[in-house]
């Protein structure tokens, strides 16, 4: 026997250094965001005044504003968990998620000029992102006991 200390081994799995269940969280939420993507891309009926321009601001109505909001709840919410369980600290949570729930409002908003019955607005923009961070606020606060309740032991040993 000696006493030579054994050599970490080369781990293939990129997740290793994330805490354990963000694996599955990363896959909803990756799932989510294209979702939330499709969703803004699909054609309504909603009238608003517009101009040409890109991310033109329209007149539009409080219904269409919630609809927005709510449209981004869903990723807003699962990327401040995730974030949360990553980085734990709020203010970083906080950034991190708005800056990609605005690049990912702009994507969607940007996707619909090349679409014949849709328009990018600014207003959708800028809704999309106060309900992404609304959630993700929630979601920062209320990690602990979603940890606590939805990722098991198991999850530890993935």
């Amino acid at each position: 026997m000696t006493n030579e200390p054994e050599t970490p081994q080369p781990d293939d799995d990129p997740f290793t250094w994330f805490p354990p269940g963000t694996k599955k969280l990363l896959t909803i939420t990756l799932v989510a965001g294209l979702v939330t993507l499709a969703v803004q891309l699909f054609p309504f009926n909603f009238q608003g005044e517009t101009d040409d321009s890109l991310l033109a601001i329209e007149k539009t109505g409080a219904l269409i504003v919630l609809f927005n909001m709510a449209l981004f709840l869903p990723v807003g919410f699962l990327e401040g968990w995730i974030a949360h369980n990553i980085f734990g600290c709020h203010a970083w949570v906080i950034f991190l998620v708005v800056l990609d729930l605005v690049l990912l409002a702009f994507i969607g908003e940007t996707g619909q000029l090349w679409l014949p019955d849709r328009y990018s607005s600014l207003i959708d923009l800028i809704a999309n992102t106060i309900g992404g961070t609304a959630a993700a606020i929630v979601a920062d606060y209320c990690a602990p006991a979603l940890n606590a309740r939805f990722i098991s032991d198991k999850d530890v040993d993935d």
